[in-house]
């Protein structure tokens, strides 16, 4: 048995980095393709996005909010002594 020597090519007429480097490009240019393709027909409008507050809300979260920080500077008092 002798071994026949290896070329740096493994085999293949181009270089295995010029492979990779084109199957990256290739990779990139689906993923262009998709993103294309899913903007011009696939972004629509989203029913499950999160709706502005009503101003209804906003002043009962302040009201909640000053609530809640006068109940803990009272429990901050009590444990002061």
């Amino acid at each position: 048995h002798h071994l026949l020597k290896r070329d740096d090519n493994m085999g293949f007429e181009l270089p295995p980095a010029l492979i990779i480097l084109l199957i990256l490009i290739g990779a990139g240019f689906l993923v262009a393709c998709g993103f294309a393709i899913h903007s011009a027909f696939g972004f629509g409008p989203n029913p499950n996005r999160i709706k502005p507050m009503s101003a209804e809300q906003m002043e009962y979260m302040a009201e909640v909010r000053i609530r809640n920080m006068t109940c803990l500077e009272q429990e901050g008092r009590r444990t002061w002594g």
